[in-house]
């Protein structure tokens, strides 16, 4: 199948016109029209536009091939934290981001004086 071919089978079956891709994203209604009738092709900028406005991918419009859902998440493990470094967590999110940047600073501090405390216990 032919990228137009794809083009109107998936506006089709999405019930989506050209109007409302056009007012969605910007892109002209003339271009989406030239490339449902095979007289043009987008440029790699307005493929991936058109790809995320229609959550397909740029492979799926140029190929035909199984669409892969954006929805799709891989979940990663999250490292296992004591309830100590949880409830910071769960505080520093409350934050606004000056504070954090300030709670950081402070920190960075609190551990550069443990370091220096440990190091003289070290050499005594």
């Amino acid at each position: 199948m032919q990228f137009h071919e794809i083009l109107t089978k998936l506006l089709e079956s999405k019930k989506i016109t050209a109007y409302q891709i056009s007012k969605d994203t910007g892109i002209s209604q003339t271009a989406i029209g030239k490339w449902k009738k095979g007289e043009q092709y987008p440029t790699a900028d307005k493929l991936k536009l058109l790809a995320d406005y229609l959550v397909v991918t740029t492979d799926y419009l140029l190929t035909g091939e199984e669409p892969i859902s954006k929805t799709t998440t891989i979940e990663i493990p999250k490292p296992l934290l004591t309830e100590n470094e949880e409830e910071i967590l769960k505080l520093f999110s409350q934050l606004t981001e000056r504070q954090q940047l300030k709670l950081i600073i402070k920190a960075e501090d609190m551990v550069e004086e443990n370091q220096k405390s440990n190091s003289q216990e070290n050499v005594g």
